[in-house]
């Protein structure tokens, strides 16, 4: 989760991207760009979404460490058996 920012980058319903002040997050605004009135959603921000892709990548790469150690260790046992043997 990201802190709270000064302003949050949020589409209206017709793609057009707003620049909403964080006092104003949760409110309805109308677009300037179409008029269109929407509900200024954080969670919907263009800075939420890049969030949620930084916390994916991060966890994905967890995973292929660990999955790059464990074939590791394997090999490594089955070459130490090999010269045990």
């Amino acid at each position: 989760m990201i802190e709270p920012l000064d302003s949050y980058r949020i589409g209206c319903p017709n793609g057009h991207q707003v620049s909403v002040p964080h006092r104003l997050v949760g409110e309805e605004l109308i677009c300037p760009s179409c008029n269109t009135r929407f509900e200024a959603d954080a969670n919907a921000s263009v800075e939420m979404q890049e969030a949620r892709l930084d916390q994916a990548a991060r966890q994905w790469l967890i995973v292929a460490l660990a999955a790059v150690i464990v074939v590791v260790t394997a090999a490594l046992v089955t070459v130490l058996i090999g010269l045990l043997t």
